[in-house]
């Protein structure tokens, strides 16, 4: 897997990273563990740069499960995405929860009330 640097971050992504839109967005245990051999599969392919928003239905929770106790072996880019800035706020709280206290890249999903 190619690897470039992520800008002057020191974070070192691959090429090809790993979306969680339509993959993630499950709900039943027999959903979640195809999806853990999913994230296992790529993340021994080098997919270790993965994407979700808390606009991707339940992706972002599930990915946080799927995670725990795996943390470390990959960076998390999620997104903030309301007009209401306390709902911002809670986005934010809930994904650092999901996260084990860190989410390496929070984007702004648009620019609405920015």
């Amino acid at each position: 897997m190619q690897r470039r640097p992520l800008g002057e971050s020191g974070h070192d992504v691959p090429a090809v990273g790993m979306g969680t839109w339509r993959t993630f967005d499950v709900r039943t245990p027999g959903e979640m563990a195809a999806r853990a051999e999913v994230l296992g599969e790529a993340i021994r392919a080098g997919a270790t740069l993965v994407d979700t928003s808390p606009m991707y239905g339940q992706a972002e929770r599930v990915l946080g499960r799927l995670l725990s106790g795996r943390r470390d072996e990959v960076l998390v880019a999620t997104k903030v995405w309301t007009p209401d800035p306390a709902e911002g706020e809670i986005q934010v709280q809930r994904a650092l929860r999901w996260f084990e206290g860190r989410v390496d890249i929070c984007q702004v999903h648009n620019l609405v009330s920015w």
